[in-house]
């Protein structure tokens, strides 16, 4: 469970206890603004129009800024920061989510460049040596890993290969 602030960030809207592979499997989503506006306003036990006045907006703006149909600019952001007294981590998490996106790769692309020898066999002789051993990307999905990797997270591939999904979505262990 990620927990920021006393807000469990990892409720997805549309649990699924078994993903598999393909599409709708996991109902995983990136963090946006409007959630997370959403979801403080709601830990605060604020109705949207109290939090409005608060913030000296129109419940219309709160609402488009929550389901992410009017972007949210930059002095309403400040306001919001100030209203809700957030710390300085969940300000700046709340300013990050502002910001464009950084394009990346896609991962089978990072695959393809990866694929020389020299990678390879790097990860072979951790496996010998009985290290695991990987090449993840920025949203950590693996690129490569070697075979001690993919026993130490077993049933990964069910999660696109990706270690933060495998992770966050194991059953709780005793």
């Amino acid at each position: 469970m990620a927990v920021v602030g006393g807000l469990d960030l990892s409720r997805r809207t549309n649990p699924t206890n078994n993903p598999r592979r393909g599409s709708g499997r996991t109902d995983a989503e990136l963090p946006d603004l409007g959630r997370w506006v959403r979801r403080v306003r709601e830990h605060r036990e604020l109705s949207r129009p109290e939090a409005a006045g608060l913030l000296n907006i129109s419940y219309e703006l709160l609402r488009k800024i929550e389901y992410g149909t009017a972007p949210c600019t930059v002095a309403v952001l400040e306001q919001m920061i100030t209203t809700y007294e957030l710390n300085p981590a969940q300000a700046r998490h709340r300013r990050d989510l502002v910001r464009a996106p950084v394009p990346l790769d896609p991962v089978e692309e990072l695959r393809t460049r990866l694929s020389d020898r020299d990678h390879l066999s790097t990860l072979s002789s951790l496996d010998e040596r009985g290290f695991i051993g990987a090449y993840i990307d920025p949203l950590w999905s693996l690129v490569h890993a070697n075979k001690r990797f993919r026993s130490e997270l077993p049933g990964i591939d069910y999660y696109d290969d990706n270690v933060s999904l495998w992770f966050f979505h194991q059953p709780h262990r005793s």
